[in-house]
Protein backbone atom coordinates (compact mmCIF):
# COMPACT_ATOMS: atom_id res chain seq x y z
CA UNK A 1 0.00 0.00 0.00
CA UNK A 2 1.32 3.26 -0.97
CA UNK A 3 1.39 6.43 1.89
CA UNK A 4 0.95 9.83 0.83
CA UNK A 5 2.41 12.95 2.61
CA UNK A 6 4.91 14.16 4.86
CA UNK A 7 6.02 12.65 7.59
CA UNK A 8 6.55 14.17 10.62
CA UNK A 9 10.46 13.85 10.83
CA UNK A 10 10.48 15.50 7.41
CA UNK A 11 7.74 18.40 8.35
CA UNK A 12 10.47 18.93 11.43
CA UNK A 13 13.07 19.22 9.41
CA UNK A 14 11.80 21.54 6.93
CA UNK A 15 10.79 23.53 9.80
CA UNK A 16 14.25 23.48 11.78
CA UNK A 17 15.44 24.30 7.91
CA UNK A 18 13.00 27.57 8.00
CA UNK A 19 13.96 28.80 10.89
CA UNK A 20 17.96 28.56 10.15
CA UNK A 21 17.47 30.75 7.10
CA UNK A 22 15.01 33.32 9.40
CA UNK A 23 17.53 33.65 11.89
CA UNK A 24 20.73 33.79 9.55
CA UNK A 25 18.73 36.62 7.21
CA UNK A 26 17.45 38.82 10.49
CA UNK A 27 21.34 38.64 11.79
CA UNK A 28 22.73 39.99 8.15
CA UNK A 29 19.75 42.63 7.98
CA UNK A 30 20.75 44.22 11.24
CA UNK A 31 24.06 44.58 10.32
CA UNK A 32 23.14 46.16 7.12
CA UNK A 33 20.46 48.78 8.92
CA UNK A 34 23.53 49.89 11.26
CA UNK A 35 25.66 50.13 7.89
CA UNK A 36 22.78 52.34 6.18
CA UNK A 37 21.89 54.49 9.61
CA UNK A 38 25.45 55.58 9.74
CA UNK A 39 25.39 56.26 5.85
CA UNK A 40 22.37 58.75 6.73
CA UNK A 41 24.14 60.72 9.41
CA UNK A 42 26.69 61.42 7.15
CA UNK A 43 24.48 62.23 3.63
CA UNK A 44 21.86 64.29 5.66
CA UNK A 45 24.93 66.48 7.50
CA UNK A 46 26.26 66.68 3.96
CA UNK A 47 22.90 67.58 2.45
CA UNK A 48 22.30 70.47 5.20
CA UNK A 49 25.56 71.99 4.82
CA UNK A 50 25.33 71.84 1.07
CA UNK A 51 21.85 73.47 1.13
CA UNK A 52 22.84 75.84 3.91
CA UNK A 53 25.56 77.47 1.48
CA UNK A 54 23.10 76.91 -1.76
CA UNK A 55 20.21 78.99 0.37
CA UNK A 56 22.71 81.86 1.56
CA UNK A 57 24.29 81.86 -1.71
CA UNK A 58 20.73 82.33 -3.89
CA UNK A 59 19.01 84.46 -1.34
CA UNK A 60 21.60 86.81 -1.12
CA UNK A 61 21.44 86.64 3.04
CA UNK A 62 23.21 85.42 6.29
CA UNK A 63 22.17 81.85 7.47
CA UNK A 64 22.97 80.14 10.43
CA UNK A 65 22.62 75.99 10.70
CA UNK A 66 22.10 75.45 14.33
CA UNK A 67 21.92 72.17 16.23
CA UNK A 68 19.17 71.09 19.26
CA UNK A 69 19.45 67.31 19.70
CA UNK A 70 18.84 65.52 16.84
CA UNK A 71 17.61 68.15 14.87
CA UNK A 72 19.30 70.38 12.35
CA UNK A 73 17.68 73.85 11.55
CA UNK A 74 18.98 76.25 8.77
CA UNK A 75 17.45 79.87 9.89
CA UNK A 76 18.46 83.45 8.07
CA UNK A 77 20.44 85.52 11.04
CA UNK A 78 18.15 86.95 14.04
CA UNK A 79 15.11 84.97 12.07
CA UNK A 80 13.36 81.98 14.82
CA UNK A 81 11.27 80.57 11.78
CA UNK A 82 13.69 77.64 10.12
CA UNK A 83 13.87 77.89 6.09
CA UNK A 84 14.80 73.72 6.58
CA UNK A 85 14.62 71.61 8.87
CA UNK A 86 17.16 68.24 8.80
CA UNK A 87 16.52 64.97 11.04
CA UNK A 88 19.70 62.73 11.90
CA UNK A 89 19.01 58.81 12.66
CA UNK A 90 17.93 57.61 16.39
CA UNK A 91 21.51 57.04 18.67
CA UNK A 92 23.63 60.06 16.20
CA UNK A 93 25.31 62.72 17.83
CA UNK A 94 27.73 65.44 17.07
CA UNK A 95 30.25 66.93 19.71
CA UNK A 96 29.35 70.08 19.45
CA UNK A 97 26.78 72.18 21.96
CA UNK A 98 23.14 72.96 21.17
CA UNK A 99 22.92 76.43 19.64
CA UNK A 100 24.32 77.67 16.04
CA UNK A 101 26.44 75.52 14.75
CA UNK A 102 28.02 77.44 11.65
CA UNK A 103 27.18 80.35 9.78
CA UNK A 104 27.35 80.98 6.55
CA UNK A 105 27.85 84.29 4.78
CA UNK A 106 25.90 86.02 1.77
CA UNK A 107 28.37 84.59 -0.73
CA UNK A 108 27.26 80.80 0.25
CA UNK A 109 30.69 80.38 2.28
CA UNK A 110 30.92 79.21 5.93
CA UNK A 111 32.31 82.27 7.77
CA UNK A 112 35.99 81.44 9.15
CA UNK A 113 35.30 81.96 12.83
CA UNK A 114 32.17 79.46 13.01
CA UNK A 115 34.87 76.70 11.83
CA UNK A 116 37.43 77.65 14.60
CA UNK A 117 35.02 77.66 17.20
CA UNK A 118 34.11 74.14 16.54
CA UNK A 119 35.74 71.73 18.33
CA UNK A 120 39.55 70.89 17.30
CA UNK A 121 38.35 67.53 16.75
CA UNK A 122 34.85 67.47 15.00
CA UNK A 123 33.03 63.78 15.87
CA UNK A 124 29.83 62.36 14.73
CA UNK A 125 28.76 59.22 16.36
CA UNK A 126 26.13 56.49 15.22
CA UNK A 127 25.40 53.11 15.98
CA UNK A 128 28.46 53.10 18.80
CA UNK A 129 31.13 54.25 15.51
CA UNK A 130 32.90 57.04 15.86
CA UNK A 131 33.91 59.59 12.56
CA UNK A 132 36.24 61.88 12.58
CA UNK A 133 34.61 65.41 10.34
CA UNK A 134 36.34 68.26 8.63
CA UNK A 135 34.04 70.96 7.37
CA UNK A 136 35.97 73.27 4.06
CA UNK A 137 35.20 77.00 4.07
CA UNK A 138 32.75 76.21 0.67
CA UNK A 139 30.39 73.83 2.81
CA UNK A 140 32.61 70.16 1.57
CA UNK A 141 32.31 67.67 4.55
CA UNK A 142 34.55 64.65 4.57
CA UNK A 143 34.12 61.99 6.98
CA UNK A 144 36.88 59.46 8.58
CA UNK A 145 36.30 56.47 10.19
CA UNK A 146 37.87 56.94 13.72
CA UNK A 147 39.97 54.15 14.81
Amino acid sequence: MKRSGFSLLELLIVVALIGVFASLTVISGTKVMKNQDELASISILKQSLTTATTAASSRGKALELSIQGASLSLKETGSTKPLRQFELPKHTSLNVSNGIFLKITPAGRIEPSSLTALPSSLELTTQGVKYTLSISLIGELKAELKK
